[in-house]
């Protein structure tokens, strides 16, 4: 967002919207299409994988300013990994 002029910074910004979610409560999921990107404010946002054993597989943790989702969104990609609530205390994203 460092290259954006303050106009293009503040169109962009209206389509930002907060979204708080509870620990435990999954932001996406794998075998969905992604629709939107996030950006993590606060908390941690874990990322797993689903195996055939139906097991989830956490692989990395996001905290604050991790961007998800920025790539998937562009051609709605269906999502082959999910994005979980992991911090006690929620998360609070745009």
């Amino acid at each position: 967002f460092k290259k954006l002029t303050s106009k293009n910074a503040r169109e962009v910004s209206f389509h930002f919207y907060p979204l708080f979610l509870e620990v435990d409560q999954d932001l996406l999921l794998p075998g969905e299409p992604c629709t939107a990107m996030f950006l993590v404010m606060k908390g941690v946002v874990g990322v797993y994988i689903r195996l055939k054993t139906g097991e989830e597989l956490f692989t990395d943790y996001l905290g604050e300013g991790s961007l998800i989702g920025q790539y998937s969104v562009i051609e709605q990609e269906i999502m082959i990994i999910g994005f979980r609530v992991v911090s006690h205390g929620g998360a609070s994203l745009i």
